[in-house]
C-alpha cells in the first residue's frame, strides 16, 4: 500500500477539483454574512440601551428600524452562499465516491478473499458518509466561527480594550483544553468506525444466511453474537461520547467564567463613569461571537477527528494495491502452438501449502478438455490462473500461443467466456444481464444469444420478457433459468476459449437437458475446458486429465483411461456407477 506523504485532510480537500473557486465564495460568504449579524445586533444594543439612558424614545425607534433593514439586507445574501458551498461539497463527495468505487473494480481478487464485504460496503457508505461532514459542515462552520470571532474581538477591542481581554484569555484557554483532547478523540472515532464496519459484516452474514439460521433453529445464537457486537460497538460510541461531553463541559465552564467577568469588570467601570451600559451590553451581545468560536473550536476538533479517521479507512481502500496490466510469466515455454499451456506452474494461497506444484497441461485449439479429480486437487484454481485473478509462482503460461507476460489481462479476458456451477446475475433486467457479455450488443444478439442458450421461450412466458428484473443475485428465477441466462452471456461474448465450472452439478434432470443443449451449442468450434464431478457429463471430451494434489495424474480419452486397471479416474468412474445403481 503506497504511504500517504499528505495529511487526510489535504487528501480529502484534493477532490475538491473544479469547485475550489465556488466553495471558497461560499464559506467566505458565509463566513462574512454571520459576523456582520453578530456586529450589526452588537451595534443595535449598544445604540439601544444608550438611547434608552438618554430618554430619547424616538431615537430607540429609529435605531431598531435601521439596524433591522440592515440585518435583513445581509440575511437575503446567506441562501446564495448557502449553495455554492453545498454544491461543492456535493461535487467532492462524488469525486470521492467515484475514486473509491473505481479502486474497487481495479482490486484484484486477493483483496475482496482477506476483506468482508459488508466492511468495503461500510467504507464506501458510513465512512465517505462521514467523511463528507469534514468539508460539508465542520469546516463551513468553524471558518466561519472564526472570521465572526476575530471580527466581534476586533469591535469589541474598539468599543473598550479592557473589558474585551476577557474572552480573548477564555478562548486561548479553551484552545489549549481542546487541542489536549484531539488525538484521543481521533483515535476513539476511528474505533468507532471499525465497529461500525464489524455491525455491518455480522447484519450481511445474518441476511445472507438467513435460510440456514431458520433450517437449524439457530435464531438464539445468532441473536447473542449479534448483541455482543452491537455491545463492542455501543461501548466505543460511549466513550467517545464521554470525551465529546467532557471537552464540551470545560468549555461551557471556560464560558461562563468569561461572562461573569465580562459583567462585574463592566460594572465597575460604568460605576466609575469610563464606559456605559450601552458597551457592556454590546460586548456580553460580542461575546457570542467569541463563545461560538470557542464551542466550535471544541466540536469541531473532535468531529473533524471523527470525520479525519473515517477518510483514513476510505484512503486504505484507494491506496490498495492495484491489479497489474500483466502479469509474467515465470518460466519461457516451448509449445507455444496451443490454445492454452501451462508447464511446470507452482502456486499457492497460502505461502506453506502449494495448491499446484509444478502443473503442465497443453490444450489444442477447439478441443474440449475436461478436468477431473478429487476436491482441493486444484481442478478451479487452473481456472483461476487462466483468468488471470493471481500470478503462478513458478512455471510459465501461454493463451493462444502468446506468453501471458505478453498481453494484458484483459486482453487474455476478452478471450475468455466462463459458466460458473452457480451463475451470478446481476440485480437489474434480464436484457441488461445477457448484454454484459458483450455491452454494445443490439436487441437481435440479445435474443439469438438467448435462442442459442433455450431460454427465450421462458424468458417470453414471463410478463415484462426481457424487461424482468431478476432479482438478487437471480432470486427470482431458478437454477436452470439462471444457468441458461450465463450461458447466453458467455454466448454473445463470442470468445474462442470456453471455462465450464461444473455448470449442470447443481441442477434436476429437466433443466440440465435444457442447459447441456445449451452448452454443447456454445462450445461448437471453440477451446473447451470443463470441470465436472459427474464423470458422466465428460464421457465424450476429446481429453479427459485427471488433477490431483496439485499435479497432473493421468491424460487420456474415457476409453483409454478406463483401461487402466489401477487407474484414477477408473476409481472415480467406478465408485459413481455404485453410487448411481
Amino acid at each position: 500500500m503506497r504511504t500517504m506523504k499528505s495529511s487526510t485532510f489535504k487528501r480529502i480537500m484534493g477532490n475538491m477539483k473544479g469547485a475550489y473557486l465556488s466553495y471558497g465564495v461560499g464559506i467566505v460568504g458565509l463566513a462574512i454574512t454571520g459576523f456582520l449579524i453578530q456586529a450589526t445586533l452588537a451595534l443595535l444594543f449598544l445604540n439601544l440601551f444608550d438611547n434608552l439612558a438618554g430618554g430619547s424614545f424616538q431615537a430607540v425607534l429609529d435605531s431598531i428600524l435601521n439596524y433591522i433593514i440592515y440585518i435583513m439586507i445581509i440575511i437575503a445574501f446567506i441562501p446564495f452562499f448557502a449553495y455554492l458551498a453545498d454544491r461543492s461539497a456535493v461535487i467532492t463527495t462524488g469525486n470521492i465516491r467515484k475514486r473509491a468505487f473505481g479502486k474497487l473494480t481495479r482490486l484484484p481478487l486477493r483483496y475482496f478473499q482477506q476483506h468482508h464485504s459488508a466492511e468495503t460496503i461500510s467504507t464506501l457508505t458510513n465512512d465517505i458518509a462521514e467523511t463528507e461532514k469534514a468539508y460539508s459542515e465542520h469546516l463551513v462552520r468553524f471558518l466561519a466561527s472564526i472570521f465572526t470571532g476575530i471580527g466581534t474581538m476586533i469591535v469589541m477591542f474598539i468599543l473598550d480594550w479592557r473589558i474585551a481581554l476577557i474572552p480573548v484569555f477564555a478562548g486561548l484557554l479553551t484552545i489549549l483544553v481542546n487541542s489536549i483532547f484531539a488525538k484521543r478523540l481521533r483515535t476513539v472515532s476511528k474505533d468507532v468506525q471499525a465497529q461500525l464496519a464489524h455491525v455491518n459484516t455480522r447484519l450481511s452474514n445474518i441476511l445472507a444466511g438467513m435460510h440456514v439460521i431458520r433450517i437449524f433453529n439457530i435464531q438464539n445464537l445468532i441473536l447473542s453474537k449479534f448483541k455482543k457486537q452491537n455491545k463492542a460497538t455501543l461501548a466505543v460510541s460511549q466513550k467517545r461520547i464521554k470525551r465529546l461531553s467532557l471537552v464540551e463541559s470545560l468549555n461551557d465552564l471556560v464560558f461562563t467564567i468569561g461572562f461573569a467577568g465580562i459583567v462585574l469588570l463592566g460594572s465597575l467601570l460604568v460605576l466609575e463613569g469610563l464606559t456605559t451600559i450601552g458597551v457592556i451590553i454590546a460586548i456580553v451581545q460580542l461575546q457570542n461571537g467569541v463563545s461560538e468560536l470557542v464551542r466550535m473550536l471544541g466540536s469541531f476538533i473532535a468531529n473533524l477527528q471523527a470525520s479525519l479517521a473515517a477518510g483514513e479507512r476510505v484512503f486504505e481502500l484507494i491506496d490498495q494495491e492495484e491489479e497489474p496490466e500483466r502479469y509474467a510469466s515465470a518460466t519461457p515455454l516451448t509449445g507455444q502452438g496451443s490454445a492454452i499451456a501451462l508447464q511446470d506452474v507452482i502456486f499457492s494461497y497460502e505461502s506453506d501449502q502449494r495448491v499446484l506444484d509444478q502443473l503442465s497441461l497443453a490444450i489444442k485449439h477447439k478441443q474440449t478438455v475436461a478436468l477431473v479429480g478429487p476436491s482441493g486437487g486444484g481442478k478451479s484454481t487452473v481456472f483461476k490462473l487462466l483468468l488471470q485473478y493471481y500470478p503462478v509462482e513458478s512455471g510459465g503460461m501461454h493463451i493462444d500461443g502468446k506468453p501471458v507476460d505478453a498481453m494484458t489481462i484483459k486482453a487474455i479476458r476478452d478471450q475468455i467466456a466462463y459458466v460458473p456451477q452457480d451463475a451470478y446475475l446481476f440485480n437489474t433486467t434480464i436484457r441488461e444481464n445477457i448484454a454484459y457479455g458483450k455491452p454494445d450488443a443490439t436487441e437481435e444478439d440479445i435474443i439469438t444469444a438467448a435462442k442459442s442458450a433455450n431460454a427465450h421461450d421462458f424468458i417470453m412466458e414471463l410478463e415484462q420478457a426481457y424487461d424482468t428484473m431478476v432479482g438478487e443475485h437471480g432470486a427470482k428465477l431458478s437454477g436452470g433459468q439462471r444457468q441458461r441466462i450465463a450461458i447466453a452471456r458467455a454466448m454473445i461474448k463470442g470468445a474462442p476459449i470456453l471455462l465450464l465450472d461444473e455448470a449442470t452439478s447443481a441442477l434436476d434432470n429437466a433443466s440440465e437437458r435444457l442447459v447441456q443443449s445449451a452448452l454443447d451449442k456454445l462450445m461448437k468450434d471453440k477451446t473447451s475446458v470443463i470441470i465436472a464431478h459427474r464423470l458422466s457429463t465428460i464421457e465424450h471430451a476429446d481429453c479427459i486429465v485427471v488433477i490431483s494434489r496439485g499435479k497432473v495424474q493421468e491424460v487420456g480419452t474415457h476409453e483409454t483411461l478406463l483401461q487402466k486397471n489401477d487407474g484414477d479416474y477408473k476409481r472415480l468412474y467406478q465408485r459413481q456407477l455404485k453410487l448411481s445403481d
